[in-house]
């Protein structure tokens, strides 16, 4: 049997009389009740969220902390790739020049790219975008290497093309003894800086100098003044070779050589510094750098350390 439980109240008046219900009361009391119950469910999470990780969050801090880790590798990493790439592009541009008559492309996608180290920390998804970028970049530069040897290929089977003399007109040679290349150079004996045509090498007197290349002597002068004893050697395509500061010669102008034939050997017959050849390439009567015509003549790291010394010794010789 129900039971019909009624509520009273005792008003103002002191009367007792029967409750009504306040459905507005029974409204705010319900919305207080879901607002607390929201409140303390976010706040257990939360505290639940900073004493256990998820898996997935666990995965994540792990590759933030790997990136972080190989961030520095992968920075130096860039900047070696820059450098190679750089030293590529100075060498492809001499080489199509003053070898291949044609200008190399020199354009560095990256440069604008700095801003992605100005951070300590690199978001993921910047370092994702950064990866992609010089991924492209290295491919297009690669791609562009493998134009460049193409080009070079094609021209060197045209008929028309003539090979320039590219090998050391010395044997044995370490890059180490080699001195001031093409350039301003300070004159050890004027102590001033001037034009140096040609490259100097360091070796003893008497060490035996070669034809370049073939061709025909077309100057041979012997003097205790300027550069010396000279032997100029003219092949085709317009080159020529020029060889000063022998101790002797042992061609006479209008005889035809060929690349490796003696010709003299090496000497201080004129102002030198020290036992040396000077070593010069000309096109057309215009002085060329030689260094950039010895590739053939050397290993890849060899050569790198023949253009470092000849750019970066100051002082020639003569």
């Amino acid at each position: 049997m129900k039971r019909n439980l009624k509520k009273y109240i005792l008003d103002a008046d002191l009367v007792v009389r029967e409750a009504t219900r306040n459905v507005a009361g029974m409204v705010l009391r319900a919305f207080f009740f879901i607002v607390i119950t929201l409140s303390l469910t976010i706040a257990l999470y939360g505290l639940f969220a900073l004493i256990f990780n998820t898996d997935t969050e666990a995965s994540i801090a792990r590759e933030n902390k790997a990136y972080v880790e190989i961030l520095p590798e992968l920075e130096q990493r860039a900047e070696l790739l820059e450098d190679v790439i750089t030293e590529l592009q100075l060498l492809d541009h001499d080489m199509y020049r003053e070898i291949f008559h044609a200008e190399a492309p020199n354009v560095d996608p990256m440069s604008t790219l700095e801003f992605l180290f100005a951070a300590d920390t690199i978001p993921d998804t910047r370092l994702t975008s950064y990866g992609r970028i010089k991924s492209d970049a290295l491919m297009e530069k690669s791609a562009s290497i493998e134009r460049n040897f193409a080009a070079i290929f094609r021209t060197l089977a045209g008929r028309e093309y003539v090979l320039p003399p590219m090998t050391l007109p010395l044997k044995d040679i370490n890059y180490i003894q080699v001195g001031a290349g093409k350039g301003s150079k300070f004159n050890p004996f004027y102590k001033i800086y001037v034009e140096h045509n040609g490259l100097d090498v360091l070796v003893p007197r008497g060490t035996a100098v070669y034809a370049a290349g073939d061709g025909v002597v077309t100057e041979v002068e012997r003097s205790g003044k300027g550069l010396g004893n000279v032997v100029v050697i003219t092949h085709e395509g317009g080159y020529e070779t020029r060889y000063a500061l022998l101790a002797n010669i042992q061609v006479k102008k209008g005889a035809g050589v060929k690349m490796g034939q003696r010709i003299g050997s090496v000497g201080t017959s004129s102002n030198s510094y020290a036992p040396h050849l000077h070593y010069e390439i000309l096109k057309d009567g215009r002085n060329l750098n030689p260094v950039h015509f010895l590739f053939a003549s050397f290993g890849a790291e060899e050569y790198a350390n023949v253009l470092y010394m000849s750019a970066n010794t100051e002082q020639s010789m003569d």
